[in-house]
């Protein structure tokens, strides 16, 4: 995976093949609902995202998803637990929301 680029076609369909035989492994489910994430796809990121999840990225992963469905309360709970276990983009991803949600 890592001789392909972040984000490439090829990089994102290895994980899509990856969670056909790791469908429980937190790693590549993590992976899989920031693919579906960044494609605009959040049934599949709410299927591929677990809540139960101790790892910031993830949880951070639940943040964003939630802030796209228009769940600020929610996004901003998960957000704030990344934060808390140390996720830079977590701290980053709740500026922004208070931001916008400032001019709004």
């Amino acid at each position: 995976v890592l001789s392909y680029p972040l984000q490439s076609s090829e990089y994102n369909d290895i994980y899509i093949q990856a969670y056909k035989l790791f469908p429980d492994d937190a790693v590549v489910r993590n992976n899989r609902g920031a693919i579906a994430l960044q494609a605009g796809d959040r049934l599949t990121a709410h299927q591929s995202l677990d809540e139960k999840s101790e790892a910031p990225e993830m949880l951070n992963n639940l943040g964003v998803l939630y802030y796209q469905d228009g769940n600020f309360r929610e996004a901003v709970r998960f957000l704030r637990m990344a934060a808390e276990k140390g996720s830079a983009e977590a701290v980053y991803n709740l500026k922004h929301i208070f931001v916008i949600d400032a001019t709004n």
